[in-house]
């Protein structure tokens, strides 16, 4: 919550995944590349180094956003994804 008491919502797309096409027939189940985790931690660092927390991560249950979900989960006060 902010410190004003109002709710802050930020909403983070998933890193960058793996290409569409053959090797992933089922959209659903397509990873979070190594390239776009290595890209988001970068993200999560710069997050904290201004400051910001969250109190949860809610994700889609798709692949690449819950890996996305528990690269942003260690600023969360709340570690446990939704």
């Amino acid at each position: 919550m902010a410190s004003n008491g109002q709710v802050e919502l930020f909403v983070i797309r998933h890193a960058r995944a793996d290409a569409r096409g053959h090797r992933w027939p089922d959209d659903d189940l397509r990873p979070v590349t190594d390239e776009g985790r290595a890209r988001f931690l970068d993200v999560v660092r710069g997050l904290a180094c201004l400051g910001v927390s969250v109190d949860r991560v809610v994700s889609s249950p798709l692949v690449r956003a819950r890996d996305t979900a528990h690269l942003l989960a260690p600023l969360a006060r709340d570690p446990e994804i939704v």
